[in-house]
């Protein structure tokens, strides 16, 4: 599932700011799967305030997932003030995080990691087995079973 509507998306990235709680290596691999991207920013997540200038916004943590459902990336919903972000959160279990929540309060368009999971699935099924996955038959026992 494309993120609908999201500004400056065929644009070429003039700055990636990466948040994670260990920052131990992030550059490193960063630079080397973005080799196009100018700058990077580090940025502790404890000390992020606000997603000013973000043009899309990606929780690739557990953080909100079964179990975890309390936890967040961000400590309110105040975090997003003043920003249009598309906020993708890759959990898929609860479908909505306490992120898409805080996200939604702002006014700002989420989606939940359930279509990844299931094009990951079809991939998998198509390197095991050796044939495509039902891909319709397993969307609609996800989104209606």
């Amino acid at each position: 599932m494309c993120a609908p509507n999201m500004p400056n998306a065929s644009l070429p990235l003039a700055r990636v700011s990466i948040s994670r709680r260990k920052l131990w290596g992030v550059l490193k691999k960063g630079r080397s799967r973005l080799p196009s991207v100018r700058s990077m920013e580090l940025l502790n997540i404890k000390n992020m305030m606000t997603i000013k200038d973000a043009v899309l916004l990606i929780n690739a943590t557990p953080l909100g997932m079964k179990g975890r459902v309390d936890m967040c990336a961000i400590s309110s919903s105040d975090v997003l003030n003043d920003t249009k972000a598309f906020v993708y959160d890759i959990v898929y279990e609860p479908r909505e995080t306490k992120l898409m929540k805080y996200a939604k309060e702002k006014g700002l368009q989420t989606t939940n990691g359930i279509n990844m999971m299931l094009w990951q699935g079809a991939l998998a099924y198509k390197i095991w087995l050796g044939v495509d996955m039902p891909i319709d038959y397993v969307r609609g026992e996800l989104f209606e079973g």
